[in-house]
């Protein structure tokens, strides 16, 4: 409950159709809009597991503690953005 409460806070929807389907129960126009984006993926939507050619999955960790940084005030705003493009560029540059 708290993490679907959370999620609704941010009006966040997940890549877990299970979790999607519980959302915005008390609010009518977003559980619309959560249905109509669900539908909409399932229709033409595409699993992504990564590209061959890029190290997303490397460069996904240094995006996500870089927002975790932000938003849990540990940096500011520019500090997290520079952190990941300095990680970031580090990465790419073996490719």
């Amino acid at each position: 409950k708290e993490n679907t409460a959370l999620l609704e806070s941010l009006i966040y929807l997940t890549a877990r159709k299970s979790v999607n389907a519980t959302l915005f129960q008390n609010d009518d126009y977003l559980n619309e809009q959560a249905q109509t984006f669900a539908r909409i993926m399932d229709e033409t939507g595409m699993d992504f597991f990564g590209s061959q050619s890029f190290p997303w999955s490397e460069i996904s960790k240094f995006f996500t503690s870089s927002m975790q940084g932000a938003f849990g005030k540990t940096k500011t705003a520019q500090e997290a953005l520079d952190s990941f493009v300095t990680e970031a560029n580090r990465a790419l540059s073996y490719y």
